[in-house]
């Protein structure tokens, strides 16, 4: 059995999850060959329901317990913080807004043979890297934004404006695409970066 670990179940781990589940249901993937976690300590606060999968019922609740239920996958409701955690995942999809965490991610990987699937957001910018992308190129990208104005999956300044961009969903859906195409056997990109 392959064993999947989404970090961070926000405003793309949230929807990655809805997508895997879309594909389960739809007998693309095989529940009896992957078994799921999704991981994250945060709390389900008000902004949250905006432009993360939520509802107002999710209120307070922690994220990964939600979208463990919701969908049927095993939760670890704290954060990953070390390395060890990571043992006896086949594939990491880090879907956080941190580079302690990334980095941590991208080392293990590196050191271990384990695969990874990076997914970013800014607005409506986002990105994508797996791990055919060198260990020191990847460290590279941590320090950076995506299109210069923000490290969350929305930016700040459109938020307070009331705007709320869709780039979370869709780089959560081109990752559950990355997922299907890991689980077949089939290569993935390397990378992607684009603003629509």
């Amino acid at each position: 059995m392959k064993k999947i670990l989404i970090i961070g179940c926000g405003g793309i781990g949230g929807y990655v999850a809805r997508e895997v589940n879309r594909l389960i249901l739809n007998d693309q993937i095989d529940i009896d060959d992957v078994e799921f976690v999704v991981a994250d300590n945060d709390i389900v606060e008000l902004k949250n329901i905006k432009y993360q999968n939520f509802t107002k019922s999710d209120l307070f609740k922690n994220k990964a317990k939600v979208i463990g239920e919701r969908y049927c996958f095993m939760d670890k409701t704290k954060r990953i913080n070390s390395a060890e955690e990571l043992n006896g995942f086949d594939l990491i999809v880090i879907a956080v807004d941190n580079s302690q965490t990334r980095k941590m991610v991208f080392d293990y990987c590196y050191n271990s043979n384990a695969d990874f699937i990076d997914l970013r957001a800014e607005g409506r910018a986002f990105a994508f890297f797996t791990k055919g992308k060198g260990h020191a190129e990847l460290l590279q990208t941590l320090g950076q934004t995506i299109s210069d104005e923000g490290s969350s999956c929305q930016l700040q300044y459109e938020l307070e404006a009331g705007i709320i961009q869709n780039g979370n969903v869709v780089v959560a859906t081109i990752g559950s695409q990355l997922i299907l195409n890991w689980l077949r056997g089939e290569n993935n990109p390397i990378e992607m970066r684009m603003r629509l």
